[in-house]
């Protein structure tokens, strides 16, 4: 089956990503801004309802899938490059929005590394985390209270631990992806759902 051709919304794509990258200078630049939200549109096999939207709606739409990916790029940026800790407040919070729900088709900077700490969690932790935030069950009393506070402190020290062991492997940071052009635009539209951003598999949890 073949895609739709991005070149006939193209400009409306640039104009988004020139507004997204006047916003977050030094987190994204155009050329990314117009790559991702092309790769954002295939992905989603949403090109042809951008296409018969009318302007003001198609701005609109683009405008905030721009904005939606300079916020990863700049969440992504600072966990990959050493200079974001997590804190298990906010991994509580990552908890309570849903992030071992399986029902998403992609996550945000946050929920990928709770995922991904998650197997090297023991599965006493993982039972009571799943209990209280997957299965919405109450904590019984203040033993088991602990044990989730535990599991969420415990939790947060493995995805600290990722994100050094990450940084120390090196980050390209903003502006690393390769530019692209019109031309490169048509030739985009040939690529597969496979290039989602930050898409996961499950995982398996108690």
């Amino acid at each position: 089956m073949t895609q739709p051709d991005l070149t006939t919304i193209y400009p409306d794509i640039e104009k988004a990503a020139r507004i997204t990258a006047s916003g977050w200078q030094g987190t994204i630049d155009i050329d990314d801004a117009i790559q991702e939200i092309s790769l954002a549109l295939l992905a989603d096999n949403y090109v042809e309802n951008v296409i018969a939207m009318d302007p003001a709606a198609r701005h609109t739409v683009l405008r905030k899938i721009g904005q939606h990916i300079a916020t990863r790029y700049r969440t992504e940026y600072e966990v990959h490059s050493g200079n974001y800790r997590y804190g298990p407040g906010e991994v509580r919070g990552l908890l309570h929005h849903g992030a071992l729900h399986d029902d998403q088709d992609s996550f945000d900077a946050g929920t990928a590394d709770l995922r991904s700490a998650w197997p090297a969690l023991n599965n006493r932790y993982q039972a009571a985390l799943t209990a209280r935030f997957l299965n919405g069950q109450d904590p019984g009393d203040s033993a088991e209270r602990m044990r989730i506070t535990r599991a969420i402190d415990t939790l947060t020290e493995l995805m600290n631990r990722n994100v050094r062991s990450h940084a120390a492997r090196g980050h390209d940071g903003p502006g690393a992806r390769q530019a692209m052009s019109n031309s490169r635009a048509a030739r985009v539209t040939h690529r597969g759902a496979h290039h989602r951003p930050r898409a996961l598999p499950s995982i398996d949890v108690l």
